[in-house]
């Protein structure tokens, strides 16, 4: 019987100083059937990176060490105390329909203090922890897991949806926060336990994310887990080295055989006094903007400026009184926003809406209408679309989305954050697809990192928080500092 082959697993603690803070032994997830071992010292031996491929077990791997998922067959020790930074986290904490002031504890411990100030939360206590920005939802999450002091957090691509100063914060607390919490907390003889450490394991696809601190990396391959001592020099190219496929298909191949956007005319988005509106929160302010065919236009701000809820109105068509996806259904909004009827969108808020599907794969990919996208999808590199959605990692639901996008061959295309959760390879292809499908249709793209301000980009529309937009027009006129 197959249950006969599956071995209990037990989860204790740690029993002597000389034991790994947390171990994996012959451990089988549950979608492979490939046994591996990981250690994971104490945060004194220095922080450790799990790398790999979309779809190699890093997230699994995770969630088990955290409690949160159970493992096939073999052993697992873990700490008690332990935090999880992740999508499926960010999930579920959206799910809580809470405050910010309630997700973080109501703010009776000092960790908790610090950090809600570390990361500029105090505006957005009395929120809805569901109405703020998906950057400001990360930062909630992280401030709440970190506050806890865990012996062991799970950082899995926590960086994504943040801007740039915050994602520079972050990296420095988090450097910070592995040589004790003393440091941080009490500058003038801390107590035993206001000096514990603790350990960090990052899940990440880009390598300037990877702490300093970071002494061991462990490579998740189709043979098993490999631990190495950290060397950090050229691990962007070992990452993409690492990640690569041949079981692709060339983009221009796959743009080729896609077809042309479907024919329209005028523009393709008519913004005129827009704003948006939560409670006493003002989201959007004042947004004159046209979208015209063939412009492609980068909308750029920092966290909470009101990118994602832009976003998200695109995909209202003109004449619609509802708005079909997003947080921008439940805001208040002003002036007005017409968008064409021939649109598709992937962002972060999609996908959390989608994550949980029990549809399978294949019917996902008719999520904008494309009659058949499993080639295109196949192409991409995805495989088994009878699976339900809810089964694939996150890298690869993010990758269906996008299949499901552009196989669409809309005339307005929108990509908020597009690359959150794809290894190095996967997130190369899906810019050249983006630069690609510019050249046949109009594209809208929403990014926090300058290393993706695509080529084909000509326009940028700069959005700040609580204010009017502060630069609307030709990309060669903008300047990205004001």
């Amino acid at each position: 019987m197959r249950v006969a082959l599956l071995r209990a697993v037990r989860c204790t603690r740690r029993c002597s100083s000389s034991a790994p803070l947390a171990a994996l032994r012959a451990a089988e997830l549950a979608h492979s059937s490939t046994r591996f071992d990981l250690d994971i010292a104490d945060a004194d031996a220095g922080g450790h990176a799990l790398l790999g491929r979309n779809g190699s077990g890093k997230s699994m791997i995770g969630r088990a060490l955290c409690g949160d998922a159970p493992i096939k067959s073999g052993a697992l020790d873990r700490p008690a105390r332990t935090a999880h930074v992740s999508f499926e986290a960010h999930e579920a904490l959206v799910r809580e329909d809470v405050t910010v002031y309630e997700a973080l504890g109501k703010l009776q411990t000092k960790a908790s203090k610090y950090l809600a100030v570390r990361f500029g939360l105090h505006p957005l206590l009395w929120r809805p922890v569901k109405a703020v920005s998906t950057g400001e939802i990360r930062k909630v999450l992280l401030a709440r897991a970190l506050s806890a002091r865990p012996d062991l957090v799970v950082l899995d691509n926590a960086f994504d949806g943040l801007d740039a100063p915050s994602r520079a914060a972050l990296a420095k607390l988090l450097s910070q926060m592995s040589r004790g919490w003393g440091d941080i907390l009490v500058r003038d003889m801390p107590s035993a336990k206001e000096a514990a450490r603790t350990q960090l394991l990052q899940v990440t696809h880009r390598a300037s994310e990877i702490l300093p601190e970071v002494t061991r990396l462990t490579w998740m391959t189709d043979e098993g887990a490999r631990t190495e001592a950290a060397v950090h020099d050229d691990l962007e190219a070992r990452l993409l080295a690492a990640t690569s496929r041949k079981d692709v298909a060339p983009v221009d191949d796959l743009m080729r055989d896609l077809g042309p956007p479907l024919d329209g005319d005028g523009p393709l988005v008519e913004a005129r006094g827009l704003g948006v509106t939560t409670g006493d929160t003002t989201i959007l302010r004042g947004v004159d903007w046209t979208v015209a065919p063939g412009e492609h236009w980068l909308v750029a701000g920092g966290n909470g400026a009101g990118k994602s809820t832009l976003a998200a109105l695109l995909t209202r068509p003109a004449g619609d009184d509802g708005v079909r996806w997003g947080p921008a259904a439940t805001r208040s909004i002003e002036g007005e926003v017409r968008t064409t009827r021939s649109v598709a969108w992937v962002s972060t808020e999609l996908h959390l809406r989608a994550a949980a599907s029990s549809r399978s794969a294949r019917a996902m990919l008719a999520l904008f209408g494309a009659e058949d996208a499993a080639p295109f999808a196949a192409g991409l590199g995805l495989r088994d679309l009878e699976r339900p959605f809810r089964a694939l990692s996150q890298g690869e639901q993010k990758l269906l989305l996008v299949a499901a996008a552009v196989a669409a061959r809309p005339r307005l295309l929108v990509l908020d954050e597009v690359t959150q959760g794809l290894d190095a390879f996967q997130r190369g292809r899906v810019l050249a697809l983006a630069e690609a499908y510019a050249a046949r249709g109009t594209l809208v793209f929403v990014t926090h990192h300058t290393s993706e301000h695509l080529r084909c980009l000509t326009h940028v529309l700069h959005l700040v928080q609580n204010d009017a937009p502060v630069y609307c027009g030709a990309r060669a006129a903008w300047d990205p500092l004001i």
